[in-house]
Formats: C-alpha cells, sequence, structure tokens
C-alpha cells in the first residue's frame, strides 16, 4: 500500500514539472523573446547574449515610449527567459563570432 503512494506522488512530481515547462513554453513564445527574434532576423550581428541585451533595451524603453506603456510587466519576463536561451546558445553564438572574426583577418603575406 505505501509503495503505491510514493509511485503516485513521484507520478505527480514528473506531471507538476512538465506542466511547468509547459507554462514556461508558453510564456516565452508569447512573449516573444527577443533571443529568438535576434537569431531569427539579425544572424549577421550575432554575439553572446545579444537577445538579453535587446530584452534589457527593450525593457527600458518601454518606460518611456507611449505606444510601449503598460507593457513592462511583459518586457520584464521576457528578460529572464532571454537570459536562459542566451545561456543555452552560448558555444553557437561564441563559434558565429569567432568565425567572423577569422574571415574579417587579413591574410598574412609571405
Amino acid at each position: 500500500m505505501g509503495g503505491f503512494r510514493a509511485k503516485k506522488t513521484q507520478k505527480g512530481c514528473f506531471q507538476s514539472f512538465y506542466r511547468a515547462l509547459l507554462v514556461a513554453s508558453i510564456i516565452s513564445l508569447s512573449v516573444g523573446c527577443s533571443t529568438v527574434k535576434v537569431h531569427l532576423n539579425d544572424h549577421d550581428i550575432l554575439h553572446p547574449y545579444l537577445g538579453t541585451k535587446s530584452a534589457v533595451k527593450n525593457f527600458i524603453r518601454s518606460f518611456s515610449d507611449f505606444y510601449l506603456y503598460g507593457q513592462q510587466v511583459v518586457m520584464a519576463t521576457d528578460v529572464p527567459f532571454c537570459f536562459i536561451a542566451d545561456t543555452l546558445l552560448f558555444p553557437y553564438d561564441l563559434m558565429v563570432k569567432l568565425r567572423r572574426h577569422q574571415r574579417q583577418r587579413p591574410l598574412p603575406s609571405g
């Protein structure tokens, strides 16, 4: 009888984890994560944590821009999601930046 309760509790734990993951994913997609926007649109200027930098700029701009008035909460929730996404994409962004740096470097003459 006690083993049944343990299995049920463990199953409930996984379900609550997946629910939280689903809610976080829906929120990040509905907010319009700046990291996703940067990686889809501005592929030429990629560098590590560009999405987080963009999210912080949008959050600060939301206080002064009349059209963004009242969206501070939405912009504030975008910042941690972008930080997590940028942390996961850090190796890719670093690789892109290093490749671009190598292409711009002049070849040694000799």
